[in-house]
This record gives structure tokens, sequence and C-alpha cells, in this order.
């Protein structure tokens, strides 16, 4: 995976400037370029599911923090059915909806969203644990924080999910940024040199990652070297793509030969980006095991 830090890094390599200028140039021709492959499909892994609770008598209910756009509506989960209400097409239609007061139903037949929120209508008449949900793209907020080393690691264990440090100041912005823990060739300070997406920040020096510790375990005083990243929200093979395009953006107005590599080298990225990761099965193309080769004569016709 590339952090910001070894993107804008890598950049300077490829643009063969890695002036303090250059640099700060690099990051912003970076995040544009992510927002452009951002753009130029319906990525699924930029979908995610909140899961909320309803209140009786409450209307209305905050979305997540990075809600970008609504993924074919909320919808309500009572005694495991699904109840899927329909969009409100503008708010002169949820008005006329809400005009008549005190209208209470557990089972929502309308929603619309507005100002951070989404709106249920009927009123929720009671509370269901966990059964509002909603799917919707996340937004993309720029990349902006270098990595951060500061301390060391000193306990971490196979198969769990806490991380402890030493002289360390984690805090909770740093949850859903990304941390590895150096490889060596001392068993007893190697990390894995994978990385992990933060979950949450207990303290300065305890954080939880969201999935469990793959490598050795590391015991108290381990002093193992670690870097958290802040990464982009691309797989990580593609990684790449953005540092392309920000080279090619680099080289271009230069009138140099090395604008139409790095322009060529990213096109091909991207395709095969589409291909592998525009749809939600292995390939948009079903086979439904006929031989295609054997034509029958009574669905055809003679011209």
């Amino acid at each position: 995976m590339l952090s910001l830090t070894s993107g804008r890094n890598l950049y300077g390599k490829f643009t063969q400037d890695s002036s303090t200028a250059n640099l700060t140039h690099g990051d912003t021709l970076i995040n544009l370029a992510i927002r452009e492959i951002l753009g130029a499909a319906d990525w699924d892994f930029m979908e995610k599911t909140q899961t909320q609770s309803t209140v009786a008598s409450q209307q209305f209910y905050d979305l997540a923090g990075d809600f970008e756009s609504m993924i074919n509506g909320p919808y309500v989960v009572i005694s495991n059915t699904r109840y899927t209400p329909k969009e409100c097409p503008n708010r002169r239609f949820w008005d006329q909806l809400n005009a008549q007061q005190n209208w209470f139903s557990d089972f929502p037949e309308w929603y619309f969203v507005f100002n951070g929120q989404v709106g249920l209508f009927p009123i929720p008449s009671s509370a269901t644990t966990n059964g509002l949900v909603i799917p919707y793209k996340r937004g993309f907020s720029d990349l902006s924080l270098a990595d951060y080393i500061t301390g060391t690691v000193d306990i971490i264990t196979n198969g769990d999910e806490t991380v402890t440090g030493s002289g360390t100041a984690w805090a909770s912005p740093m949850a859903g940024r990304y941390l590895k823990v150096t490889p060596t060739d001392a068993a007893a300070t190697s990390g894995d040199g994978l990385w992990y997406e933060i979950d949450s920040v207990t303290s300065a020096t305890v954080l939880e990652l969201k999935r469990k510790y793959l490598g050795i375990s590391l015991v108290t005083g381990a002093t193992a070297g670690y870097t958290i990243g802040q990464m982009s929200p691309l797989p990580e093979t593609y990684h790449i793509l953005p540092v392309l395009k920000a080279a090619e953006q680099y080289w271009l107005p230069k009138d140099d030969q090395r604008n139409r590599e790095f322009a060529q080298k990213y096109e091909t990225l991207l395709a095969q980006m589409k291909n592998d990761e525009s749809s939600k099965t292995t390939s948009p193309v079903i086979d439904d095991g006929m031989d295609t080769s054997i034509i029958n004569p009574n669905l055809t016709i003679s011209l």
C-alpha cells in the first residue's frame, strides 16, 4: 500500500524533483487524480452500510460522516422482514406528507434526505434495535497527513486486535488510517509488514485494529518500529494509479515524452482496475451453460 508520504516520495522520483514545493504540488495532483478515478465508475469498494436503531416518535436520523449519496434507499428490518420505503421526489411532496400531524407507524412508506439526515414517513411508532439500514456511497477526504512513526510498538499479539505502544501519542483521529509493524531480521522485534486498518484509539498508547494481527506475537519491551499512514480509498493493487496521473500532469506542460509514457501506464492500469473492480461478480457476463455455437433454426429467419 502507498500512504500519502510514500506516494508523494514516489511522485518526487517520477518527476526527478524532490523539492518541498514540488512534493506539495504533487499532493494536490494526487488528490485530484484520486477524485478523477473515483468518478470514473460506480466502484463497489466505495459502498458502505450504516446501521442504527430507530426511536419512537423520532422522524429524522443522522447520516454517517462520510455519507455522499444513497444507494437504493434505506430500509427498516422488523422481525426479520425488510420494509423498503420509496424516495420522496422533492421537498414539497415531503411537506405535504407531513401536513397531517401525528401519523405514526413502524412500517415506512417514504424517505427523504435533507441536511445530513434521512427522514422516515410515517414516523416510527416504536424503537427497533439496529433496525434502520442505510446503504450508501462514501465520500473522499483529501489525503493530507504525513506518516506517523513516533515511539515504538511494545506489545502486539497474533490473533488479537489490540496494539500497545511505547512513547507514542496516538489519538482518535488516527482511526481509519493504517498501521504497519516494521519487519526486521530479529524475531523479537519484527512485525509482519502488512497494513492493518485502525478501528479505534483507546489511549495515547493503545489502539484497536479492524482485523486480527497475523504476525508473530511481540511481548512487553519489543520496541518494534511501525508506521501509521493515511491511505487512498483505492484497492491496494491500484494505489500507484494517482501517482502515475500526477507524474503525467507534471510532464505535460514540459512537452516531454515522459508525459506520454506515464499517460499510457495510467490508462492501461485504470482499464485493468475497471475490469477487476467495477462488477459485483467475477465477470459481468453470466455463463448460462449453453453452447452458443449451436443455433436453433426455429429461432431464426432467412432474409
